[in-house]
């Protein structure tokens, strides 16, 4: 068996109480309750990294990389062998794990990927991989478990750049900390994101934000992350966010 998902319509209710498979996923749902690791309906707890196929248009999920638990609608998903996703068209592909429903009740899980970044229903977004001549490159995994997540990305010759997470978030900050003032970007849903420049000021006794500029609309959120605009993306600048989800 590659695949699992429990609770699952499959041999649950046949099955005395004391089976090892009642026991394992109790514990492993009172696991999840307990850590409250998200606040996403859908997320990767741990492992489902994924990886590249050497020379081929095909991506695989390793089962000896360690422990493999997701969270899809109220159902967790794990394998315990690998799990490969072949015939991927030269594109940029997003690649999820994506439920198979009997009505209400989960059978089994996918790999699946489209090119929209959409996610398809009741799946969980793994990670981003450019396909090209026939090759997949090296993919760009989610986050785990993102209640919060921090990272960086480098500026691209002052172009728009899209910043992968893997889930839609809530509320980004962006700050832009090597030049001589400093920018927070921070969304909001009425307007996307804004842009505040400010400078600190650390004249005794007090420190001050003295806001010396404002823009709008410098990035945008979408399902697998956010994509940031020229004037957040200048070449030679390393800029540091803050996404939650």
């Amino acid at each position: 068996m590659a695949k699992i998902v429990f609770p699952s319509e499959n041999a649950v209710g046949a099955i005395d109480g004391s089976s090892t498979q009642i026991l394992r996923e109790h514990a492993l749902t009172l696991y999840a309750r307990a850590c409250q690791p998200s606040p996403l309906k859908c997320f990767v707890f741990t492992g489902f990294e994924v990886y590249a196929n050497s020379g081929a248009n095909s991506v695989r999920l390793e089962y000896g990389s360690g422990g493999h638990y997701a969270i899809i609608n109220g159902s967790m998903i794990s394998f315990d062998a690998d799990i490969n996703l072949t015939g991927l068209t030269d594109n940029t592909h997003f690649i999820y794990a994506q439920l198979t429903r009997d009505g209400n009740l989960a059978t089994t899980w996918e790999l699946v990927s489209n090119t929209s970044g959409v996610p398809p229903s009741y799946s969980v977004q793994l990670a981003r991989v450019v396909v090209a001549g026939g090759v997949a490159g090296t993919p760009v995994n989610a986050k785990h478990s993102p209640g919060s997540c921090y990272g960086s990305y480098a500026g691209t010759s002052g172009s728009a750049l899209s910043v992968y997470l893997g889930f839609r978030p809530s509320r980004v900050e962006i700050e832009w900390l090597d030049t001589t003032y400093n920018k927070i970007i921070s969304y909001d849903p009425a307007f996307q994101m804004d842009e505040w420049q400010f400078n600190w000021e650390t004249t005794a006794p007090l420190l001050t934000v003295v806001i010396t500029g404002y823009a709008t609309a410098q990035a945008l959120i979408y399902d697998y992350g956010f994509v940031v605009k020229s004037g957040s993306s200048a070449t030679g600048h390393t800029y540091r966010y803050h996404a939650v989800a």
